[in-house]
């Protein structure tokens, strides 16, 4: 791992389909798992309907509670983000 990765936070953006929900549950229980093994304790933020209607399952399959964030909030410190780093 580089520097700069120990360094600087990551955003990640997810979009998937409900069929698809317990394969990328499985893969994100995956990363989680290798990551707290070499970095200590995960958050994992969601926003919108789905970050309330599954944070049960989230928590059985992943086994991290969710914090729950507002969703256009979060669009906007994301677009104020970008338009901060993004040299281009």
């Amino acid at each position: 791992m580089s520097e700069t990765d120990k360094i600087l936070p990551r955003l990640h953006f997810i979009v998937l389909e409900n069929q698809y929900l317990m394969e990328a549950l499985d893969f994100i229980r995956d990363r989680v798992k290798a990551r707290t093994q070499d970095e200590g304790p995960v958050e994992f933020f969601a926003t919108g309907g789905g970050s309330i209607k599954y944070a049960k399952l989230l928590k059985e399959k992943i086994g991290v509670d969710p914090v729950k964030l507002d969703e256009i909030g979060c669009v906007v410190r994301g677009c104020n983000f970008l338009i901060r780093v993004m040299k281009d």
